[in-house]
């Protein structure tokens, strides 16, 4: 004899497969729901992360940067003091002589950052050899070589202080660290002399990258060496300054929780609306049970066990959907590291939807004990959803027209752009399911969609209504990822 407990598990996986179009609707919202909550609570861990990732990734071994600003009294850093007065404290000081400069090819002419110091100290700051580089030798980034399609022995020449210099390219360079993007490196020797008349400048550039000793704080090298009359009036500034990461995160997070939040309230009331939905198909055995005498709670946890399988196959979309959201975010930051999620935070989405689904189950199980028996076995059907390609077709016209002609300013012309695309997705989902289902009722044989029952994708208004979401959702993540 099978336990109750069993019985229920087994009544309950039995009604999400039997009703799975309504099933995949409901834990498509949840999962969205799981997804959005966790990224929500994840912004301000996320920003901190990107910051610090971002730092650490852009100068590598390096603790402090010391360069000028328009405040300044000097334009040349001699490191010479440096290394000699703070050799307990400084693991290395590279001096770096930077400028940005016109540079012309054979087919373009583009603004990049000259980067110039002797081989070894460009080495040692980006973590990669170079080629040995004679005085005309050049080395260029990989992402600037491929934007302008520049290849090994090219030409280049860079308009600097009224002269003229040409190099050859003798090397091409994965972006790394500092030397990343629009960037050029060459020896800067030549430049020193040319520009100062110093033979050997070895000591000298306008920027110079520090390596704190291990046992040393930053901040307290920081200290010391702005109260060193020598480089006092220099610009000095931490790699990564945790309180100017704290700054950035609580703008950016800002910005990006309102966002979040109103995608995040917009999939609540979506979930909330579909709770009556799923319960009309348990309406029909909770009347059976209290036509012939069985205790009602056998359905409540039925249906409980039903959203529990709900939040099981929710949790890895929720997971792995913020995950997706915040790495591929990352990306367009241009940090390659991994950004992980705060165990606190996810656990306490968790329990936000979790407390939520369950206070929805409570309000609707007791609307139902309102009902009467008869009321809950008579009607079992599905709302339909009715679109016209003709209404389609002219939203897509209408668009398109106003694209072309712009009858009217930026400004409505872009608010008039943006409600018509919304119309013409929305209504375009629908008649592209109905196409879809049309042409796979032709075929005998067996596909993905079979799995879900063409009549639903057909004109089930409650499958339609969540791909529609499913399109705001992401509509929405491709904004955030362009802010």
């Amino acid at each position: 004899m099978i336990s109750p407990r069993a019985f229920k598990i087994r009544l309950a996986v039995r009604n999400v497969l039997v009703h799975k179009g309504g099933t995949f609707a409901v834990f498509l919202s949840l999962g969205l729901v799981m997804m959005f909550a966790i990224a929500l609570l994840n912004i301000r861990p996320f920003f901190v992360q990107i910051f610090h990732l971002d730092a650490e990734e852009r100068y590598l071994d390096t603790d402090l940067v010391m360069t000028f600003d328009e405040n300044a009294t000097a334009r040349l850093i001699n490191r010479r003091t440096m290394q000699n007065d703070y050799s307990d404290t400084i693991e290395s000081a590279l001096s770096f002589f930077n400028l940005h400069v016109f540079t012309e090819t054979e087919a373009d002419v583009f603004y990049v950052e000259l980067m110039s110091a002797l081989p070894h100290e460009m080495e040692l700051l980006i973590d990669t050899d170079l080629k040995y580089l004679s005085p005309g030798d050049i080395v260029v980034t990989f992402s600037l070589a491929e934007r302008y399609q520049l290849a090994l022995g090219d030409q280049m020449t860079i308009q600097m202080l009224d002269r003229t210099y040409t190099y050859q390219i003798k090397d091409i360079v994965a972006d790394q660290g500092l030397f990343s993007g629009h960037k050029l490196f060459v020896d800067k020797t030549a430049l020193i002399a040319d520009f100062f008349g110093i033979p050997i400048g070895d000591n000298l550039g306008n920027t110079v990258y520090i390596d704190v000793n291990e046992a040393m704080n930053a901040s307290d090298v920081l200290v010391l060496l702005e109260a060193d009359p020598e480089y006092s009036s220099y610009k000095l500034f931490l790699a990564e300054d945790k309180e100017a990461i704290a700054n950035q995160t609580r703008l950016s997070s800002a910005v990006f929780s309102g966002l979040g939040l109103m995608i995040f309230l917009t999939m609540i009331v979506v979930l909330h609306s579909l709770f009556p939905t799923m319960t009309k198909r348990i309406e029909r055995e909770l009347g059976l049970v209290r036509i012939f005498g069985g205790n009602p709670r056998i359905m409540r946890d039925v249906f409980l066990i039903q959203l529990l399988i709900g939040l099981l196959l929710s949790l890895p979309i929720g997971i792995g959907g913020s995950l997706l959201i915040f790495n591929l975010t990352a990306r367009a930051y241009q940090v390659d590291g991994w950004i992980r999620l705060g165990w606190l935070e996810t656990i306490g989405a968790v329990l936000f939807v979790t407390g939520f689904v369950l206070i929805e189950v409570l309000v609707c199980f007791r609307k139902l004990k309102k009902q009467s028996e008869v009321a809950m076995t008579s009607d079992d059907r599905y709302e339909k959803q009715s679109s016209s390609v003709w209404v389609f077709l002219v939203l897509l016209i209408l668009t398109i027209l106003i694209y072309i002609v712009k009858p009217f300013g930026w400004k409505v012309d872009a608010l008039i752009m943006i409600v018509l695309s919304v119309m013409t997705a929305f209504i375009g989902i629908s008649v592209l399911l109905k196409i879809v289902t049309n042409g796979l009722r032709q075929r005998k044989r067996a596909s993905l969609f079979r799995l879900f029952t063409l009549k639903h994708l057909h004109d089930n208004k409650l499958i339609h209504h969540s791909l529609r979401v499913l399109f705001i959702a992401f509509a929405a993540i491709l904004i955030a990822l362009s802010v």
